[in-house]
């Protein structure tokens, strides 16, 4: 695996868990620096989990392209949830997604579309801007 000198894990976790990310992050200098998990830490399949990332996309393009290769390799689809202000003096890009099953009906709806499954799964991306003072 190629990804295993791109990707490096500043927390600490099973080997097993190590390459199921892996196998769902893109091929792009990351820093895994926050990962919690819900329940059994090994299994991330159908669980919830909280994983804080660092790369290197420095603009909007870089970080919409690297979305794009995560949801091919994770098989997930997201659509925009919110969105922020760009080009400010903290934040170039900032975008909240959540997943494509989770169409979020009015609650006076009784019968939801056949794809709303209410998944849980959100993806933040903030890109900063490197001027900013830390």
């Amino acid at each position: 695996m190629e990804n295993n000198q791109l990707i490096k894990f500043d927390v600490d976790i099973a080997e097993t868990c190590k390459v199921k990310l892996l196998n769902i992050l893109p091929d792009v200098p990351t820093v895994v620096t926050k990962l919690d998990f819900e329940e059994n830490p090994c299994n991330i399949e159908n669980q919830k989990f909280i994983a804080e990332l660092r790369t290197n996309c420095s603009d909007k393009q870089s970080a919409i392209n690297w979305k794009e290769k995560f949801e091919e390799l994770s098989y997930t689809s997201y659509n925009v949830d919110s969105t922020f202000n760009e080009n400010t003096l903290k934040t170039i890009f900032k975008c909240i997604f959540h997943c494509l099953h989770n169409t979020r009906p009015p609650k006076r709806v009784k019968t939801p579309h056949y794809k709303h499954v209410d998944c849980p799964a959100k993806l933040t991306i903030n890109v900063k801007n490197p001027k900013m003072k830390k």
